[in-house]
């Protein structure tokens, strides 16, 4: 129920550590962040907090991925995380990268993907 929901997100807020997810429930606004897009970008790159550092293709993402795990697995130093690389798992989160291409018409003034 959205009352539940709600509740749930005010109790967020309170926590030092808080944060929205996409998920289909409320998420407090301050955990919000609109960016305009540019008229002229040609494409849109989001990741999860899987990816500490993002950047403009899944491989280099990766690359980076790999040396901050390299330099500190527990994720207390560079990488500064909750959890750690636990036993059996290749990093300290589960990670989900997007990356759309955008066909803009500027004569229109408008963007479809």
């Amino acid at each position: 129920d959205d009352n539940e929901e709600e509740e749930i997100g005010e109790k967020a807020l309170k926590r030092k550590y808080g944060y929205g997810c996409l998920n289909g429930t409320y998420i407090p606004d301050q955990y919000l962040e609109i960016i305009p897009i540019p008229l002229n970008a040609r494409e849109i790159v989001m990741a999860s907090d899987g990816y500490p550092c993002v950047e403009n293709t899944l491989e280099k993402s990766e690359k980076v991925l790999q040396q901050l795990l390299k330099e500190d697995p527990l994720c207390f130093r560079t990488n500064k995380s909750t959890k750690g690389i636990m036993n059996g798992n290749s990093s300290f989160d589960d990670r989900s990268y997007l990356r759309i291409a955008l066909n803009i018409d500027n004569t229109k003034n408008s963007c479809q993907t």
